[in-house]
């Protein structure tokens, strides 16, 4: 940058600091939190309410709001008190694990309540937190003493997931190995493991445990030999005899246990077989996660393939999809197999298959649309804590196959599939840390599309993708500075150590460059006096072909901020009327954002739904996709059905399946569309719509018998199907 450059861009920092462009009007006095459309308060009062329904609704929206719901401790831990209740003490018990640590002093002192369903549910959210939980150490290391067994258990199960950060408590832990009760010591031993690595004096605990009468007390030492791996080999006699109890349950864990510590794969394999024929589905669903962990094993991937196609119950085929996506696995698994879990009536199987395949060999041009359809399906979903109970949480391990499958999808060949595995591992979220190096590198890459999902997975990821960000900050290649910058932003305040980079970042040759660093500086600090101007200066550039990202950035700030801030709508309307598309457009989305009218916004899409850009029509038609019932949004979403290029469609897709119940009688319209594509596309979006598509499902079954289409018969019978199994 010239100095005559640097010094118009601090003259105008100076200039739009002040009272014009970029100054913020008086501060409104701070809103009480909402979720779900009601206030925290709201929720709060509903925990204290008789029907049931209303306190499960609470419990649902707090466990969402997370430490933002800090002022909700009190009647959270209230609900323990309820004795008649105790099927909801674990969503309790989950909200105020997900509160995190401004929840510690308040369970610390419940720990000492005279009830102990109080105790024994505020230990289960203690260990729900795990390592942030730290603070609570004490308090849990004198309930190891605590009068009731439940509570002695718990409170050493919340030892075992703060590991090595409850240290302090490793000399009750010892004490709790000689406890009078059987569960309790199979906890200490656990947490003994976990918080202070000794095994010496636990395994022998363990092993006499697999001897217990009851099978969960076996079970639970089981699956606490496994986790030691060889150093529980002095219990090696003990769980080959565990191999012949009558205990369907404990057998799968016992021969889950034996591998994992002896690798004896001849004494397994048989037992982990009848295991996927057991009458209980939750011994099946064990068994094949026991076979997950033996990927190298081909009779194990037999077996699960077949369960994959065969078993009855959605769990356990979600777990066999889950073990399939294993790299080394899903190397022996015939395509046909996952192309059919693409087809299961269960969204986590169908996401798991789809992961599966893009971690294999396989050819994916058949199934591209699918896999692509699913993935989307997901990682576009809005309600993040519920899919990722849907589809994470119940596979134990699964994560780290996930992304391993998943940054393997990153090398795609094509763009589209490389973009959703990108947007997939942004779903996984913290946990998909090992794919940092993955997607550090694709921020290099060519393709503006896939850099920004990667710059976004890297935001979700959080702060332990935060060092690789900041380093690829400095990095020679301009691709990779914009795209880490954009990263930084994704992560928001966590990302607030990147801001002198950032701030530097704003004398950039590369006006992209610096228009994401500027952006970033908004998402992580909220320093729009300074970015504000950075971005209305490329803006004003008419030759600079990064306008678009400026005017993209100045619409996100002009929606997002609280004072609104002065010149920015002016900025906003003016634009709309630019002579560059991609300029309109984003004018277009912040105007929508920040108005919510429709009548300003829809004309002006209209036009942007046929442009020639690829960039554009994707962007007017995610903007309509957030119109709701809009007649005339849903008829443009309708006619992108046909749109040339599969991201436009599947955009358009996810804006239908968005419309909501008041939108049902407008979808069900289109069904008598010309095109079969949008024929399908329809019927599609209804059937993900689920319960709410109740009302489409006499036209869709007509439709169905009348159809002459094929791919537009099946998609409407699928649709059926679907909106009666959620009925």
């Amino acid at each position: 940058m010239s100095k005559v450059a640097g010094a118009c861009l601090g003259l105008a920092i100076l200039c739009f600091g002040g009272a014009g462009l970029g100054a913020q009007d008086k501060k409104e006095p701070a809103k009480e939190p909402t979720y779900r459309g009601k206030a925290l308060s709201t929720w709060i009062k509903a925990l204290e309410g008789k029907g049931l329904g209303g306190r499960l609704e609470g419990l649902t929206a707090l466990r969402e709001a997370g430490p933002e719901a800090k002022a909700a401790v009190p009647a959270l831990i209230n609900v323990f008190r309820d004795k008649d209740t105790v099927f909801i003490h674990p969503l309790a018990a989950s909200a105020l694990g997900r509160i995190g640590p401004v929840a510690v002093p308040g369970l610390s002192a419940a720990l000492k309540d005279k009830q102990s369903l109080v105790r024994s549910g505020s230990a289960l959210a203690l260990s729900l937190m795990g390592p942030a939980a730290k603070g609570a150490t004490p308090a849990l290391a004198v309930a190891l003493e605590d009068a009731e067994p439940p509570v002695r258990t718990s409170a050493a199960a919340a030892l075992a997931q703060i590991g090595p950060g409850a240290r302090g408590a490793l000399p009750a832990l010892r004490k709790a190995l000689k406890d009078v009760d059987v569960a309790v010591r199979v906890e200490a031993a656990d947490a003994l493991w976990k918080v202070g690595a000794e095994s010496k004096e636990s395994v022998p605990v363990l092993a006499a445990a697999l001897k217990d009468k009851s099978p969960d007390v076996a079970g639970r030492a089981a699956e606490v030999l496994g986790s030691l791996g060889p150093l529980a080999k002095g219990a090696l006699p003990e769980l080959r005899a565990a191999l012949a109890v009558k205990d369907g349950r404990t057998r799968v864990l016992a021969a889950d246990a034996l591998w994992k510590v002896g690798r004896d794969a001849g004494a397994v394999l048989p037992v982990l077989g009848r295991g996927l024929a057991e009458e209980e589905a939750s011994t099946r669903a064990l068994a094949a996660r026991a076979l997950g962990g033996m990927p190298s094993e081909g009779k194990a991937v037999t077996l699960l393939t077949r369960a994959l196609t065969e078993d009855k119950d959605g769990r356990v085929r979600v777990e066999t999809a889950c073990a399939l996506a294993d790299r080394e696995a899903v190397k022996s698994v015939p395509a046909k197999a996952l192309l059919g879990g693409l087809r299961d009536a269960e969204l986590a199987v169908r996401w798991w298959s789809a992961v599966a395949l893009l971690g294999s060999e396989h050819d994916l041009k058949s199934a591209e649309d699918d896999v692509v359809a699913t993935l989307r399906t997901v990682s576009g979903e809005n309600d993040r804590a519920g899919m990722t109970a849907l589809i994470l949480e119940p596979v134990g391990p699964g994560k780290a196959r996930a992304v391993a499958a998943l940054s393997a999808g990153l090398q795609a060949r094509r763009v589209r599939l490389r973009v959703e595995s990108a947007r997939a591992l942004g779903f996984v979220g913290a946990d998909a840390g090992a794919a940092v190096p993955a997607l550090i590198q694709v921020l290099g890459g060519n393709d503006k599309f896939v850099r920004r999902a990667a710059a976004e997975a890297l935001g979700q990821i959080g702060p332990a993708a935060l060092p690789a960000v900041s380093k690829a900050l400095g990095f020679r290649s301009e691709l990779a500075r914009e795209g880490a910058a954009r990263a930084a932003g994704a992560m928001g305040p966590s990302a607030k150590a990147a801001l002198p980079a950032l701030k530097r970042l704003l004398k950039d040759p590369e006006s992209a460059v610096r228009t994401q660093a500027a952006l970033a500086l908004w998402h992580v600090g909220r320093q729009a006096e300074l970015a504000v101007p950075v971005m209305h200066l490329v803006l004003k550039d008419v030759d600079n072909k990064d306008r678009w990202e400026a005017m993209e950035g100045l619409s996100i700030i002009a929606a997002e901020a609280r004072p609104p801030i002065r010149g920015l709508a002016e900025v906003l309307l003016g634009a709309v009327k630019d002579r560059e598309a991609r300029v309109r457009v984003f004018a277009a989305r912040g105007l929508w954002r920040r108005t919510r009218e429709e009548r300003v916004v829809v004309p002006l899409l209209r036009e942007a739904v046929t442009d020639r850009d690829v960039l554009v029509r994707q962007t007017a038609v995610e903007v309509l996709g957030e119109l709701g019932a809009e007649p005339r949004a849903v008829a443009l979403l309708a006619s992108a059905l046909e749109d040339r290029v599969p991201e436009v469609r599947t955009t358009a897709l996810d804006g239908l399946a968005r419309v909501g119940p008041d939108g049902v009688a407008l979808l069900v319209r289109e069904l008598k569309n010309r095109s079969a594509r949008v024929r399908a596309g329809v019927a599609t979006a209804l059937g993900r719509m689920g319960p709410a598509a109740k009302e489409a499902l006499p036209e869709l079954a007509k439709a169905a018998k009348g159809e002459k289409e094929p791919a537009a018969r099946k998609a409407m019978e699928a649709a059926v199907a679907k909106i009666r199994a959620k009925e």
